[in-house]
């Protein structure tokens, strides 16, 4: 019984291997990694400019990190 189950999970994942090989990625969808950059960016930006004391950027960086963690695990979820 073990043994079809661990030839199962193998099969799934070389079907899935196989399936992304062919359909892949469309080229008309950003991958989200380019949204989180933009996020990362934009609120290092912002805490740049408000946070000019390295002691508090170290605090705002930790914000930051909270910040991206929370909205990449929230947004799947909308």
């Amino acid at each position: 019984m073990i043994n079809f189950h661990i030839s199962l999970n193998i099969f799934c994942v070389f079907l899935a291997v196989i399936l992304d090989f062919i359909l892949g990625d469309p080229n008309w969808l950003p991958h989200p990694i380019i949204y989180i950059g933009k996020l990362i960016g934009s609120l290092e930006k912002w805490l740049r400019k408000h946070f000019p004391n390295n002691e508090k950027l170290k605090w705002a960086s930790l914000f930051m990190v909270f910040i991206v963690c929370i909205t990449t695990y929230v947004i799947p979820y909308v």
